[in-house]
């Protein structure tokens, strides 16, 4: 923290010209406020990405997003595991206005203690493990 604060105060030593600015200001040629300034200062609307798939999708459907998550984490250089994948295919899921979320679960395996996540999506008013083995929800205990 010190050491990041001390690189601040150098790059803002080294950026201080004695008040001389480093471009001058030029206003537009609308005024002293473009259009394109006044858009700026207004707050961003969040907006759902729309792919244009139906709001319920069969199991399959479900099960072939799973799968594009696990490949894409496949070619990730750091290999991400089950926690963070299953928290990219919840928002990939939510922002197109499907029902998910992440279950982690808990198991003792002989000394050690194993924990999981996945994600389960509504599907016909049911929640339904997407992208697992059924045994995961018998190995695992819900926390």
């Amino acid at each position: 923290m010190a050491l990041r604060l001390l690189g601040i105060r150098w790059l803002k030593a080294q950026l201080d010209l004695g008040g001389v600015a480093l471009r001058p200001k030029r206003e537009s040629k609308r005024g002293p406020e473009s259009s394109l300034e006044a858009n700026a200062k207004q707050p961003i609307k969040k907006q759902p990405l729309d792919l244009g798939l139906p709001k319920v999708l069969p199991k399959a459907q479900y099960e072939a997003l799973h799968e594009a998550v696990r490949l894409a984490a496949r070619a990730h250089p750091m290999r991400p595991a089950c926690l963070p994948k299953s928290i990219v295919l919840v928002a990939m899921m939510r922002n197109n206005g499907y029902q998910a979320k992440v279950v982690l679960g808990v198991a003792k395996d002989n000394d050690r203690l194993a924990s999981h996540a996945w994600v389960e999506a509504r599907i016909d008013d049911v929640w339904q493990m997407i992208g697992e083995p059924e045994a995961v929800s018998v190995d695992f205990s819900r926390i």
